[in-house]
């Protein structure tokens, strides 16, 4: 009994290691395991107090492996670094797009108000215009009137 809860035991891990090698290897590199753990399988099987599962996914998982895993943690750090980064730079770009759409507001508001001023003054040179006009009129209906009466009088 003790034998077979060891087999079980040992299949599971064994499974459950052909599976986590699958995901992190590929199915390229995976076949080569496989035929290390038939032949471990058959030791096992032979002499089963010799291997635990522990002892067996330690010795099974090699150099490769770790390298393999250490490289993607390192990578992983890489990349949470270049979000952090990333996540920095897009505050400051949406910090520095908001200062400039303020900007453009005021500016804005600056040319409505120029424009104001530019409209009034407009307007009173179109009033001092028509009151020069009005005042050429009078003057030339004066000068009219003098110079007929002028030459009204004159003999």
């Amino acid at each position: 009994m003790n034998l077979r809860l060891q087999n079980l035991r040992f299949r599971h891990g064994a499974l459950h290691f052909r599976m986590n090698l699958t995901y992190l290897l590929g199915p390229h590199l995976v076949s080569l395991y496989l035929v290390f753990l038939k032949v471990t399988c058959e030791l096992i099987v032979h002499d089963p107090v010799l291997f635990t599962v522990a002892s067996f996914l330690f010795f099974v998982a090699p150099k490769l492996v770790n390298n393999y895993l250490q490289s993607l943690k390192s990578r992983e750090e890489s990349l949470r670094e270049q979000l952090e980064k990333a996540k920095k730079k897009e505050a400051a770009f949406i910090v520095t797009f908001a200062k400039r759409e303020q900007e453009i507001a005021e500016l804005k508001s600056a040319v409505l108000d120029l424009k104001a001023q530019l409209h009034l003054a407009s307007m009173q040179y179109f009033e001092d215009c028509q009151y020069t006009y009005y005042f050429v009129e009078l003057l030339n209906e004066v000068k009219d009137e003098w110079a007929t009466y002028v030459l009204d009088e004159l003999p």
